[in-house]
């Protein structure tokens, strides 16, 4: 079972970047296309399916008592705007495609032309074993729980199910390269990240939270404000059975209100 089994835990946005860059266990500042902060786009990832109640649990829980507090600065974003998605989605490459119906197209063809290919290799599975808050601790000071501005899960996955999820990811980014849609192939394994908080410009309440989080397994809280930011928790484990063209809102969570443009089973 994936719970009980060895897995590598992966630490980052898997996001397509330059070959050059290495990954470290914070998220890469730069991408190979630039998004507007506020600007919807349209994302190449893979959608969660759960295979338990674990992260439903959850997503009640922070719907019940993570707060939007404030804004950080400048424009504010209308506070009916959503800030957890309606499912997790591991985000593959980012694109400014939104604002493109050219390139949104031609990732559409590109996708659809490795139907067999990535049906061939078939899905994966997954289990969300860490969450981690942003901004993170600056020297000695603490961070303050009324004033976090997103949460992060992040994965770990069985040797057999990465090297599985290895081979989709550098499938895709071949593809997409030779397409001319990314600049640069990706030669390097993808790490992973599911944005599960976040809204334009607004911090959030999280202490609420940090209490509920020991229904998850988590058992050194103060890690979140006192650490490097995250906890080990279990949220459930899931199955990654299509790769999908996705509305993003604020280039983190996927549009509740949009269906993918396009959808390849893996």
């Amino acid at each position: 079972m994936l719970a009980s089994s060895v897995r590598q835990p992966l630490r980052a946005s898997a996001t397509l970047v330059s070959a050059r860059r290495s990954f470290t266990s914070q998220a890469p500042s730069s991408t190979l296309f630039r998004v507007g902060t506020l600007a919807p786009c349209n994302v190449v990832g893979f959608p969660l399916t759960p295979l338990d109640d674990k992260y439903a649990r959850f997503k009640q829980i922070v719907e019940q008592t993570v707060v939007p507090s404030r804004v950080r600065r400048g424009r504010v974003y209308p506070k009916t705007s959503p800030f957890i998605g309606n499912h997790l989605f591991l985000n593959v490459s980012r694109s400014v495609s939104g604002k493109d119906q050219e390139t949104d197209n031609k990732i559409i063809n590109a996708l659809q032309s490795i139907r067999d290919d990535l049906a061939a290799v078939g899905p994966f599975k997954l289990s969300m074993g860490e969450l981690s808050v942003l901004p993170k601790e600056k020297g000695n000071v603490p961070r303050d729980p009324s004033a976090i501005f997103q949460i992060t899960l992040r994965p770990t996955l069985e040797q057999s199910e990465r090297e599985r999820a290895n081979k989709i990811f550098r499938t895709i980014a071949l593809t997409l390269y030779e397409a001319g849609i990314i600049k640069k192939n990706a030669d390097i394994d993808p790490v992973f990240s599911a944005v599960c908080v976040s809204r334009y410009n607004t911090t959030f309440d999280i202490t609420a939270l940090v209490e509920s989080l020991k229904e998850f397994g988590a058992t050194d809280l103060s890690r979140l404000t006192e650490a490097g930011g995250s906890v080990n928790v279990d949220l459930g484990n899931f199955e990654v059975n299509e790769v999908i063209l996705q509305k993003l809102l604020w280039v983190k969570i996927a549009d509740p209100e949009t269906k993918p443009l396009t959808s390849v089973k893996l």
